[in-house]
């Protein structure tokens, strides 16, 4: 299968993943502007409800004769993932510094295998070698002015853990219903649980600016819809070891746009803890990559953030 892509559609589908580490990363900050004016769990409905009728436009053809037993496994995935979506959004709000809880949330990656321990998994010996390395690089973010856990940290970390969740529940939908129709479920999933929530607890807190509208639909159309799409289109042109080596990229670009666009600056032992964490993420998906350099390239079932 080697030969089935040219070297340009390569180097094209590198260049757009790399792109959508971007664009994600992005989406921090997009997300960040758009609180200003606007509750969390309401931007996080809205979002969700919109970039989800979009993609549904795109791939409804996907879930036409599946049946119920195939529609029902993405319920479970599904709220996990809006659990893991409205922790996030609370976790950028509250949160002093976005580019140490972009790494805090890149610990996903660990907790999939020990999460995948309750449904018949084995993590291999990389990921317990991984972790030590991952807990030290947390140390050092939080041990910069004493051991500092605040509601934002805890949010960000509870994501994570509702992340690996969802990718240990999704692996099933996913290997029977196509990508678009199962995220365009998922995401309006998401709107149907947050939205409630938000109307019960938040009222009416909304500052309809139009550039709080604007920072909106940025959100939709590039951070959510627009990245999954080109995701997608990227992932099917390139090997899953370039794709597993080249998303992890985000947390760096969120860190170097927050020291950019907020001035977010790191001190010496922040930095080294971010570096741990990233050398953890790499040597606790390296089997994977390995294995996977030999497959034919697959569609990912990640979510967008």
């Amino acid at each position: 299968m080697a030969g089935r892509f040219s070297l340009s559609e390569h180097a094209l589908a590198d260049l757009a993943l790399v792109l959508v580490t971007l664009i994600a990363s992005l989406g921090w900050f997009f997300s960040s502007e758009a609180l200003t004016g606007m509750p969390p769990l309401l931007f996080i409905a809205l979002r969700f409800l919109f970039s989800g009728l979009l993609l549904l436009m795109l791939g409804w053809r996907g879930l036409r004769g599946r049946s119920r037993r195939e529609l029902l496994a993405i319920v479970p995935a599904g709220l996990a993932f809006a659990g893991g979506m409205m922790c996030w959004i609370l976790g950028l709000q509250y949160s002093t510094h976005m580019g140490i809880g972009a790494f805090i949330l890149s610990l996903n990656f660990l907790l999939v295998p020990l999460l995948g321990l309750l449904f018949g998994e084995r993590p291999g010996l990389m990921h317990w070698l991984a972790l030590p390395v991952a807990l030290v690089g947390v140390a050092c973010l939080l041990l910069e002015d004493g051991f500092v856990f605040g509601p934002g940290e805890f949010y960000i970390a509870l994501s994570a853990l509702l992340f690996a969740l969802f990718l240990n529940l999704n692996s099933t939908a996913a290997r029977r219903i196509p990508a678009l129709g199962l995220v365009a479920v998922q995401q309006l999933m998401v709107a149907v649980v947050v939205l409630p929530l938000s109307l019960l607890f938040e009222g009416q807190g909304m500052t309809a600016s139009l550039a709080v509208w604007g920072w909106l639909m940025a959100s939709v159309l590039l951070s959510t819809s627009g990245r999954f799409v080109l995701q997608t289109w990227a992932q099917g042109r390139t090997s899953a070891s370039n794709v597993a080596l080249i998303l992890v990229l985000e947390p760096v670009w969120v860190a170097l746009l927050g020291l950019f666009w907020l001035g977010q600056g790191m001190s010496m032992l922040q930095l080294l803890g971010c570096a741990l964490i990233f050398s953890a993420v790499l040597l606790g998906r390296s089997k994977a990559i390995l294995v996977r350099m030999r497959a034919v390239p697959a569609r990912s079932t990640r979510q967008p953030v």
